[in-house]
């Protein structure tokens, strides 16, 4: 004990009371007093309630457990990644979407985007941010995220495709983009089915919230970034590009499109998006495969 004590100890002989300066700050010490001369009282307590208010608080006491890497390997999204993604060339990621087993088959969705297209062109116009609103879909284009699909290829079934409803959030608090552009992939088709209803979400491979702050505190500073159109810079397999379709305005006529990238609004997007990120840190800091599982970059990561 005497090792943990920093400075000179304090003792309040009335109260009995010793206060010891340690290297984990003060504590407080005082004789234990004999069990006879208290008081005793009854008291009665439910017991299924204590148990789990007991179970609670241990429960809560926890450091967040995490995901075994059996469970990360099983998982369909996991497997799935592993089996389909391609890296072109420039080193570039190309990723197929994780569709549940058994996907209820996608209804005709262009006639529902055609009238909230209408409506939105409609508010931005009475806003008058029709403009900036227009320029900042302009930038897919001009980025080469999105392209103008060929006359050849617009006419296909219904169930493969799927139009994505574009709307604009507005945000005057931004220093940065104040309006943006906002895709709704869980709008319904006329099955009732959306592009969201088909797709797996995939395990979370981030670190958990408690390992961030507790690595916050092993080191004097602390960094954080940000990536820049993170999600877009992943490639959409050209498989996949007629299930990301919208529609534009050009010379007053109604342009179909397509996206070339991965964007924020899919549910399988953020697992993508973070699986690509690991593997992307791993292979280049310790040169593991892109082939490897979820499991080893949720190590490393943490």
């Amino acid at each position: 004990m005497s090792h943990y004590v920093t400075g000179q100890i304090q003792g309040h002989e009335e109260d009995e009371i010793t206060i010891l300066p340690t290297i984990f700050g003060a504590a407080i010490a005082a004789p234990r007093r004999d069990i006879k001369q208290l008081n005793s009282k009854n008291v009665q307590f439910n017991g299924n309630d204590l148990q789990k208010d007991l179970a609670l608080m241990y429960k809560l006491d926890q450091l967040p457990g995490d995901q075994s890497a059996t469970a990360y390997n099983e998982d369909p999204a996991e497997q799935h990644f592993q089996e389909t993604h391609l890296i072109t060339e420039e080193g570039r990621y190309m990723v197929k979407l994780p569709r549940s087993k058994n996907p209820q088959a996608l209804g005709e969705s262009r006639r529902m985007v055609y009238r909230r297209f209408r409506s939105n062109q409609e508010t931005m116009r009475s806003k008058g941010k029709l403009d900036e609103f227009n320029n900042n879909l302009q930038e897919y284009f001009n980025l080469d995220h999105a392209e103008i699909i060929p006359e050849s290829q617009i006419s296909k079934p219904v169930r493969e495709i799927y139009y994505l409803p574009i709307h604009r959030v507005i945000k005057e608090s931004s220093t940065t983009t104040k309006l943006r552009p906002v895709c709704d992939a869980s709008a319904k088709t006329s099955t009732n089915v959306s592009l969201n209803d088909t797709l797996l979400a995939g395990p979370n491979i981030y670190p958990k919230l408690c390992d961030i702050l507790l690595k916050f505190r092993r080191n004097p500073i602390g960094m954080s970034a940000d990536i820049k159109k993170m999600f877009r810079e992943i490639l959409l397999h050209p498989d996949e590009r007629d299930f990301d379709r919208f529609l534009i305005e050009q010379d007053k006529r109604i342009v179909e499109c397509r996206m070339k990238r991965l964007t924020f609004c899919i549910k399988s997007s953020p697992f993508i998006a973070s699986r690509v990120l690991a593997t992307t840190y791993c292979t280049k800091s310790y040169g593991i495969s892109s082939k490897s599982s979820s499991s080893n970059y949720a190590t490393f990561l943490r």
